[in-house]
């Protein structure tokens, strides 16, 4: 949301309407035929641009990241603060990326330049003290200064805006308000009106007549506050550039933004570009060669243009000339102190152009102080910017200095005795104010400080600071730790000085002066050591297949830190990382104790496990699948995995063991190779080639003994069986082959159940009979018969034919 503060928003459109927090603050035409509009702080993009319905490619990017130099003249009647302006300055500095460049004018009875455009370390000083007005002055030059600061502003940087601060009076100005709105145009500066407006005509007709820029009408009170919030507004926006139709007719120009909502503007791009020479700098002396080119628009020969020429106490001189082509001189004459406006125009038309021109303005104000004694032969002399027209450059004694700031450190190069340095002052618009010269005389021998021995480390809170200082002239001063003793002139001096010691980095300075000023120094620094080493982190791997452990640790201390002990053995703590060897399988602790130079020290204790056994992957090496799209194995480990990959991409982790793999499509019967890789977190690999087959075909009954009774049964696979499920039985297999013998009894039915270790399965019904009608017992109970009634018969046959015998002998 925009921060708008109580006041009016005008931005005016070509067709006429009034409105309020439009979005395009402004227009540029100078770098015709590209556009430049600043659109203010908003919730929507703009989506779209047209000029009278012709689509335009459009280029947006924060006003402040453009690249673009932004060039602001604040023009003020009312109170203004030195401190206020130029912290506004500073902070909108900071933000952009390219510093823009300020310019300062007033205005009341005249216009007159207080600070040519220049970056924002000039404000302060320009300012020293408030300028201020009577609240109604009796006469006042509101549109001529407008018209004198927008022409000076439009050779300067790439984007311009101009904040007028005032009451909005205007009783003395020559400068009608549609002409002053056609330089507006021709400068390309977007205006910003901001004050207790007692008379808001002549803002708001210039702002109807451009078609953009801003109206605020605030209480004198908040007037800070205003301006803070329109520079808060140009930090905020945003830099739109699109392309003209070329003709410099163009009417309306129409937004569309994302939200939907449409914003038109007239355009008015000045119909010629004049482009106006100064052959001489009447900043210095008032002399000016003044001349101008015309282009795009040629004129017939004979075309009449006025020059009128005012001062910034009104208008001076006015005629007319015939227009011929090419550079035309208009004035050479010797100007009065002040400011002066051109203005160049065809009456009857938009056709006007200013130029602005400054005669005779005061110099800078400048302190510049040399001392006449130094030690040095290479010193720093501070130049300082005290208001007036800003500096551009220095010359020292040939050398030239570009002046950037408000305060310049000059550097001197000297030799032993006396020097004579010459500078010289170049101003802002080129003029030269000197030299001035300045002698100095350089001694160079410095004193000299002996100390006797002092301990690097203590644990005492106070030291005794003893030495000697000589110098081969005489000693003005020596100072011990902020201790101060003067010499008076001594040649000689032994010192002895109580410091007190703190914990920590003590620092002590020595430093003595001679009269010359010539300085030595010399910084002793004593160690309070009181406290232990702070152990900021240990480094290492927990889990590691190797004998030997990489340990890195930081540890600091107020002192420094001196030497580690790990598991008693010594390493120095700059050669960090440590080499430890672990003893043993498993579980290791390693102590290590951090030692700083008085020998404070600290303990941690750090475990690591030393694993040399790899993973194991729990995967047959031919492995029969059955149509499946992914393999799901294990992989253990005694301290856990890490990683596991199968042709070279990361498995996928279902379970604390378990992990699958896509295979993609197997053919079926068809093998394939994959290589599993697994890792576990001490960085042991096992690598496992494993053969995948997609078997399809079921397994089979291959032979059926004594097919009558189905009592033994032989069962094959081409890969191997797993189990058969009989009567709600199961019987686990094993091998390609199997027989079995399937136990009977009376009236016994059923289906045998086949499956492979593929998942094929076989179903195959039988059907067994009662124990005594198995050919193992019916056909010797058979025999047996047939041999007791064989037997039987031929005891009768025996039996009868003895009887007969027995009976034919009697």
């Amino acid at each position: 949301m925009r921060k708008w503060i109580v006041l009016t928003l005008f931005l005016l459109c070509a067709i006429s309407f009034y409105a309020e927090e439009l979005n395009i603050l402004g227009f540029s035409f100078d770098k015709y035929p590209t556009i430049n509009a600043i659109l203010l702080p908003t919730e929507s993009d703009v989506n779209y641009v047209r000029i009278d319905g012709v689509p335009r490619n459009i280029e947006s990017v924060p006003l402040a990241i453009s690249r673009k130099q932004v060039a602001i003249g604040i023009l003020y009647q009312e109170n203004i603060s030195t401190a206020f302006l130029a912290e506004l300055a500073k902070q909108l500095s900071e933000t952009f990326f390219i510093e823009p460049l300020f310019t300062l004018w007033d205005y009341s009875n005249e216009f007159s330049l207080v600070l040519p455009a220049a970056s924002q370390e000039f404000i302060k000083p320009n300012l020293s003290k408030e300028t201020t007005y009577p609240d109604d002055p009796s006469r006042t030059k509101l549109l001529d200064s407008i018209c004198a600061i927008t022409s000076y502003l439009k050779n300067i940087g790439d984007l311009r805006f101009l904040i007028i601060i005032g009451n909005g009076d205007d009783t003395d100005s020559m400068i009608s308000v549609k002409e002053t709105s056609r330089l507006i145009l021709e400068s390309g500066v977007i205006p910003i009106f901001i004050g207790n407006w007692k008379n808001k005509t002549y803002p708001l007709n210039i702002l109807r007549e451009i078609g953009f820029g801003m109206s605020i009408t605030v209480d004198r009170r908040d007037l800070s506050k205003s301006i803070t919030d329109v520079f808060e507004y140009l930090e905020e926006s945003t830099l739109l550039t699109f392309q003209a139709l070329g003709d410099r007719k163009e009417n309306i120009v129409e937004f569309g933004f994302k939200n939907l909502q449409k914003e038109q503007y007239s355009l008015n791009p000045p119909p010629w570009k004049v482009q106006w020479y100064t052959k001489t700098n009447p900043v210095k002396d008032g002399k000016v060669e003044l001349s101008f080119d015309i282009t795009p628009v040629e004129f017939p020969t004979r075309t009449m243009m006025e020059i009128r020429k005012y001062s910034s106490r009104g208008e001076v001189e006015k005629y007319e000339f015939e227009y011929s082509p090419g550079a035309s001189e208009l004035d050479k004459d010797v100007l009065a102190e002040g400011v002066w406006l051109y203005l160049l125009s065809i009456d009857g038309t938009d056709y006007i152009s200013g130029k602005t021109v400054f005669s005779k303005l005061p110099g800078p104000k400048i302190r510049f102080e040399v001392p006449p004694l130094v030690s040095s032969k290479r010193i720093s002399v501070d130049l300082k910017y005290e208001g007036g027209i800003p500096l551009n450059e220095i010359i020292v004694n040939n050398e030239q200095i570009v002046v950037d700031e408000t305060e310049e450190t000059i550097t001197l190069e000297l030799n032993s005795g006396y020097n004579n340095i010459e500078m010289e002052y170049i101003d802002h618009f080129g003029r030269s104010f000197g030299p001035v010269s300045k002698r100095i005389f350089v001694d160079g021998e410095k004193p000299v400080i002996e100390m006797d021995e002092i301990p690097e480390h203590t644990n005492k809170n106070q030291l005794i600071i003893m030495g000697t200082i000589k110098d081969n002239l005489g000693l003005l001063s020596i100072k011990v730790d902020g201790k101060v003793q003067n010499l008076q002139e001594r040649e000689s001096y032994s010192f002895s000085i109580p410091v007190d010691i703190y914990p920590g980095s003590n620092k002590i300075n020595i430093n003595g002066e001679d009269l010359a000023g010539n300085t030595s120094e010399k910084t002793i620094h004593v160690t309070g050591d009181f406290v232990l080493p702070n152990i900021l982190s240990i480094n290492y791997e927990e889990h590691t297949s190797k004998d030997i452990a990489t340990i890195s640790l930081k540890a600091t201390d107020n002192t420094e830190v001196s030497h580690v002990m790990i598991n008693g053995t010594r390493f120095e703590y700059a050669r960090e990382p440590f080499s430890v060897k672990l003893p043993k399988e498993g579980l290791n602790k390693i102590d290590i104790v951090v030692y700083d130079i008085t020998g404070n020290s600290r303990k941690e204790t750090i475990q690591i496990i030393k694993d040399t056994r790899s993973p194991e992957i729990l995967l047959d090496e031919s492995t029969i699948i059955l149509n499946q799209s992914s393999l799901n194995f294990q992989v253990r480990d005694n301290q856990g995995v890490n990683d596991v990959y199968v042709e070279n991409k990361r498995a996928t982790k279902k379970d604390s063991d378990l992990y699958t793999a896509d295979l993609g499509t197997i053919e079926p019967g068809a093998e394939k190779t994959l290589e599993i890789t697994a890792i576990d977190i001490a960085g042991n690999i096992s690598k496992k080639t494993i053969r995948l087959i997609n078997d399809v075909k079921p397994p089979e009954i291959i032979e059926i003994s004594l097919p009558f009774f189905s009592r033994k049964i032989t069962f094959s696979d081409d890969f191997g069986l797993k189990e058969i499920t009989f009567q709600g039985k199961q019987y686990t297999l094993s091998g390609t082959s199997t027989t079995l013998n399937i136990p009977f009894s009376e009236g016994n039915r059923g289906t045998i159940y086949l499956e492979d270790i593929a998942g094929n399965t076989t179903e195959f019904p039988i059907k067994t009979r009662p124990w005594y009608t198995s050919p193992y017992f019916l056909y010797p109970t058979i025999a047996f018969v047939f041999f007791w009634v064989g037997l039987r018969i031929g005891i009768i046959y025996m039996k009868k034919r003895h009887h007969k015998k027995s009976k034919f002998k009697l």
